[in-house]
């Protein structure tokens, strides 16, 4: 019987070990809202422009040092939240996509 206490026992080793393993590979996810954080109310008040270029890189930051975190096609219609040496903070009235582009690929437009 000693012999089969024993495989239990490693069995019931095993069984605790492969379940508290699993929950390490379970745990949550980064939610994606973090890419597209909510609209933020009042955005209506910032000045709305419009992409010229083809397509424009938006940027994590003021430069092309920072990574670009997508593009923006050309007649799309931002609004402009910050400005600093040349670079824009722009955020679409739809929310979603968040990030700074060069300026001189925006025209300002009309507010709807």
């Amino acid at each position: 019987m000693s012999q089969l206490g024993s495989i239990l026992a490693a069995l019931i080793a095993i069984a605790v070990l492969v379940t508290g393993a699993s929950g390490c590979r379970t745990a949550p996810e980064p939610e994606a809202a973090e890419a597209e954080a909510p609209i933020p109310p009042g955005i209506e008040t910032f000045p709305l422009e419009v992409v010229t270029a083809t397509s424009l890189n938006v940027r994590a930051g003021p430069g092309t040092e920072h990574g670009i975190v997508g593009r923006l096609a050309q007649g799309a219609q931002v609004r402009v939240l910050e400005q600093m040496d040349g670079w824009k903070r722009i955020r679409p009235d739809e929310g979603g996509l968040e990030g700074w582009v060069a300026g001189g690929f925006l025209q300002a437009t009309s507010s709807p």
